[in-house]
């Protein structure tokens, strides 16, 4: 059908008869059809991976690891030297790792877009040439057929009538196959019955019955006869669906008949309608001539199209496939470098494990012969014990001196350096309450006794000691000798040993204990 009887739309500009020279229909490409790029199928190749992600574009973390000496100076033991050299010819294996850089994928990418760019523009061009080609046949067909209405009322009623016999036809078809069924079924039914008509069959029975009346038989001869004749009998009962299938093929050939009048009459009509859209269509050698001009031009663009789609398809799948080569040798060389630096940093920690084995040496080598003594837990009893002796015995030494005045003794703060520091504190203290004495109307009761005043840390480390502190001179002597016997029984429940600690060559430590 010719242009006069399509739309203007794009589609539709194509040789006549919808096919081009290779006798299949053009196909659009994916971009004008606003079709979705196809999606793998079973069986083929499926897509490989393209980028690599974030993490693998980084470089791979490493432990923190830091050696404080240089490397040269680390001594390795003959496993991990072993270790080492196996992890060096594993680096020397892997090599030097080239990662591709970003700008070649996309230099790649810019060249393949302007050879998929010019391809673009081929197609486009060429359907701005079917365009031009659809609107000039147009103009002819307008001139070339100036009966185009009647032309298309006489189309529209042609669909009318094909509408109505399509259906027609389906039904009569249907009709066909019933009433072949029923024939066979009707001649399926002959063929078990055994005779042509009723008349056949009352025939063979009123034989039979004469036979038996008329004729002196044996009862095998008898016994035969009489069931042969009740097998006809009821084949005789069987021609009644001969009747029903008869009505059944009637019926539908009535209907039949029908529709084929029916058709009949389209048929004619139709006829008609397609000798009088001939006569509207100005068929003639000339338009016909010009028609296959343009089909021919049509289809010569449609070559072009053709041949530009299949190398647009071409470049679109080189361009995939380049840069999946592209991402395939990156992921590689990523996977590469991540290989590398694991191995690497292996080695580096074998080193770590051997620098840190070596400062261990030196520690150990520079604590050895040491001397490591334990304290004694009663250490602070003790000081405090031998504290008070000295100062008890600095007060008893001071009372000597000042006999024969009256005073009162006041014990300050006691160090435990020295003692004079604690005589020259009772020292002034006395001449203090010497000077208040005189002064004082109770001078006389002072005389009749003298007095100790503790200071706070005196009397803490009496506490500590479990000694009563005394409360006048005269009890001194006994509590110096209370302290004596705690600080012996202290001093004698400790046993001191002496632990030292030698470095043998290999690192190991080398442990002597003994009594001090």
């Amino acid at each position: 059908m010719q242009s006069a009887q399509r739309d203007n739309k794009r589609s539709t500009s194509r040789p006549r008869g919808g096919r081009n020279a290779a006798g299949s229909k053009p196909e659009r490409s994916p971009r004008q059809n606003n079709e979705k790029p196809q999606q793998p199928q079973d069986g083929q190749p499926q897509r490989q991976e393209r980028r690599p992600n974030n993490d693998r574009l980084r470089r791979p973390r490493l432990n923190n690891i830091h050696l404080n000496r240089d490397i040269k100076d680390i001594k390795l033991n003959d496993e991990q030297t072993a270790l080492v050299r196996e992890l060096d010819q594993k680096i020397a294996d892997i090599g030097e790792v080239v990662i591709p850089p970003s700008e070649e994928i996309e230099k790649l990418r810019e060249e393949y877009e302007k050879k998929i760019s010019t391809l673009r523009g081929r197609i486009e061009s060429h359907y701005i040439q079917l365009d031009e080609v659809q609107k000039r046949q147009e103009a002819f067909e307008a001139k070339a057929n100036p009966h185009k209405k009647e032309f298309d009322e006489t189309d529209a009623k042609i669909k009318e009538i094909d509408a109505e016999l399509n259906p027609l036809n389906a039904k009569l078809n249907e009709i066909r196959a019933a009433k072949n069924e029923l024939f066979g079924r009707k001649k399926d039914l002959k063929d078990k019955i055994p005779g042509r008509s009723l008349d056949d069959i009352d025939d063979q029975i009123d034989q039979l019955e004469y036979e038996i009346e008329t004729q002196t038989l044996s009862n095998t001869h008898l016994k035969s006869k009489l069931a042969k004749i009740e097998s006809l009998k009821k084949a005789r009962g069987q021609f009644s669906g001969f009747a029903t299938i008869d009505q059944q093929i009637d019926k539908y050939k009535g209907t039949e008949d029908e529709l084929y009048q029916r058709r009949k009459v389209l048929t004619e009509a139709k006829n008609k309608l397609w000798a009088a859209r001939k006569q509207f269509f100005g068929e003639n050698k000339e338009n016909k001539d010009q028609r296959n001009k343009f089909y021919e031009e049509r289809k010569g663009i449609y070559d072009n199209l053709t041949k530009a789609r299949n190398e647009l398809k071409e470049q679109i799948n080189s361009r995939k496939k380049a840069v999946d080569e592209f991402w395939a040798r990156k992921n590689k060389a990523l996977d590469k470098r991540t290989e590398r630096s694991k191995l690497m940093n292996r080695r580096l920690q074998i080193y770590k494990e051997a620098e840190d084995r070596m400062e261990l040496i030196e520690i150990r080598a520079q604590k050895a012969g040491t001397i490591h003594e334990v304290k004694n837990p009663n250490e602070e009893k003790i000081n405090a014990a031998r504290s008070l002796i000295s100062f008890l015995q600095a007060v008893i030494a001071l009372d000597d001196v000042a006999k024969e005045e009256d005073q009162t003794v006041v014990l300050g703060k006691a160090t435990k350096s020295a003692a004079l520091s604690l005589i020259n504190s009772v020292k002034k203290q006395s001449k203090k309450e010497k000077l208040a004495a005189k002064n004082s109307k109770k001078a006389e009761e002072s005389k009749k006794e003298a007095k100790l005043e503790l200071s706070l840390q005196a009397i803490q480390q009496f506490t500590l000691t479990g000694v009563t502190q005394p409360t006048t001179i005269e009890q001194i002597p006994d509590v110096i000798n209370q302290l004596k016997a705690k600080d012996q029984e202290w001093s004698d429940a400790f046993i001191k040993l002496v632990l030292n600690f030698d470095i043998n060559e290999d690192g190991s430590v080398k442990s002597t204990i003994k009594f001090a």
